[in-house]
C-alpha cells in the first residue's frame, strides 16, 4: 500500500492517541469522519496498522 500525506497524518495521530474519534482524526488530517473511517479500515486491512494496544502501568496493577 502506498501511503499519502493524509494516511501519514492519521498514523501519526493514532500513534500518539489511538482513542481519538474518527471525527477528531479527520479534523487533524483535513478530511471528513467518513473518509477517515474508510482510510483507517484500509490501513488495518492491509496490515499497516497491526494492532490497537493499551500500555498498562506495572505500578498501577501492583507489579514492579
Amino acid at each position: 500500500m502506498e501511503l499519502d500525506r493524509i494516511d501519514l497524518k492519521i498514523l501519526s495521530a493514532v500513534q500518539r492517541n489511538n482513542r481519538q474519534t474518527t471525527e477528531e482524526l479527520g479534523q487533524l488530517a483535513g478530511i471528513s469522519p467518513t473518509a477517515c473511517q474508510r482510510r483507517l479500515k484500509q490501513l488495518r486491512q492491509t496490515g499497516v496498522i497491526e494492532a490497537d494496544v493499551a500500555i498498562v502501568s506495572p505500578e498501577a496493577v501492583g507489579r514492579s
